[in-house]
């Protein structure tokens, strides 16, 4: 029997490098088992102190005899509020952070949906910087039929502006697509860079004057590591001590800063009780098992373990970033100087060989087919021009990076020699 036209539209791959990433996974680059395997640095996941979270993990599974029955599809009350303490103390003191306005889901990729499902109609557009995200896309559109709309910032040096903006409404109106939404990723995936304050505030005073929504998503938020800014400035600080508006809201999780992307927990942040109340029915298909909840409060309680993990992960992320950009030097491949997240962007128009999106597959399709490296390409993340690609460094171990510059610096002489 065929599906509906819906359900065929939901069989599409995540992304464009679906296939390959499978490939790659499952002949994966190991120093003892598997030396020939693929290097893998198109996933955006901090495997880099696993070990030392998951052995205190085992000292967190302290469950109460409620977490067997049905509560808040929003999230337990005590889990709500150990989030709330740990983004006052983590990212955000001057905010007076309450637990009621936070809602728990099995990930921001389910809170995103929950979003676009509550703030657009099918068709809406959603303004989003580009590059961006290459799931953004899905998050938003499979589901609740929202429209990305590009705001290209590669020739503002990654910045974003309120000329910027201006323009994606205008492209959004010419295609007779209303705008509901500014979506941001803070620090910005792919690029590896976190936006000021000015620029938070210019976002919200330019979403409040279009009578649109603002949603910051702050994921990486506690992976800000650049030896010259090493916290973020948080949406919430734009305000602080004054609460957000209506129309401004927050995402977290526990997948990236603390490494758990497996455990499925994303939190949205709303002092807006019409969309609280939608998350209240919302959750209900995507709510986190209350044992996952307990165990990650338990292990937010624990301040000096968060602090400590928090600190090593960041030295872990900075010391891969900087072993990359020694190789690029060394190489003299451009890229974007990053501070913040697990990836960057790095700048190969000089081996295309051609200036078209062609020529960006090509060298992607060599770069994994000869060498067994598999990057993420520009196109994914809607870049501006071809070229560019995202390397995430936190998700293979170090010897494994340590093999893929190699492979790398192998492949780039030797294209350089029959050029």
């Amino acid at each position: 029997m065929s599906l509906s036209a819906r359900g065929v539209a939901v069989t599409a791959p995540l992304n464009a490098y679906n296939d390959a990433f499978f490939v790659a996974i499952n002949n994966a680059h190991d120093p003892q088992t598997n030396p020939d395997g693929y290097a893998i640095l198109a996933v955006a996941e901090n495997n880099l102190n696993v070990e030392m979270l998951m052995e205190k993990l085992k000292t967190c599974r302290e469950i109460p005899l409620s977490a067997s029955r049905y509560g808040s599809f929003r999230g337990v009350p005590l889990f709500r509020s150990n989030i709330a303490k740990y983004v006052k103390r983590t990212i955000c003191p001057l905010y007076e952070v309450n637990a009621e306005s936070i809602s728990v889901s099995a990930g921001c990729g389910s809170l995103l949906n929950g979003l676009a499902l509550s703030l657009c109609d099918p068709g809406d557009g959603v303004i989003i910087p580009s590059p961006y995200y290459p799931a953004f896309d899905n998050d938003l559109g499979l589901i609740a039929g929202a429209v990305p709309i590009r705001a290209p910032t590669d020739e503002n040096n990654y910045r974003i502006s309120r000329e910027i903006l201006e323009q994606a409404w205008i492209d959004a109106c010419s295609r007779n697509v209303r705008v509901r939404v500014l979506l941001i990723s803070h620090p910005v995936n792919p690029v590896g860079i976190t936006y000021s304050r000015e620029e938070l505030s210019m976002c919200l005073s330019w979403c409040t004057e279009r009578g649109i929504h603002l949603i910051s998503d702050e994921i990486y938020a506690n992976s800000v590591w650049g030896e010259d800014c090493d916290k973020i400035v948080s949406l919430l600080a734009v305000t602080a001590p004054a609460p957000l508006p209506a129309n401004a809201h927050v995402l977290w999780g526990f997948s990236k800063d603390l490494g758990l992307s497996g455990y499925r927990v994303g939190m949205l942040y709303s002092e807006n009780a019409q969309l609280n109340r939608a998350f209240e029915n919302l959750s209900y298909f995507s709510s986190v098992s209350n044992e996952i909840q307990y165990t990650l409060s338990n292990l937010l309680a624990d301040v000096q373990f968060i602090d400590q993990f928090l600190a090593e992960s960041k030295r872990s992320i900075r010391r891969n970033y900087q072993l990359i950009t020694a190789e690029l030097h060394s190489l003299e491949i451009p890229f974007v100087p990053a501070n913040a997240g697990i990836f960057m962007m790095v700048d190969l128009r000089g081996l295309l060989g051609g200036s078209s999106w062609e020529d960006e597959r090509r060298l992607w399709r060599e770069l994994f087919e000869e060498q067994k490296l598999l990057f993420t390409p520009g196109e994914a993340c809607h870049c501006h021009l071809p070229g560019f690609f995202r390397f995430c460094f936190a998700w293979v171990s170090l010897p494994t990076l340590q093999v893929a510059l190699e492979r790398f610096k192998t492949f780039v002489n030797r294209h350089r020699a029959h050029s």
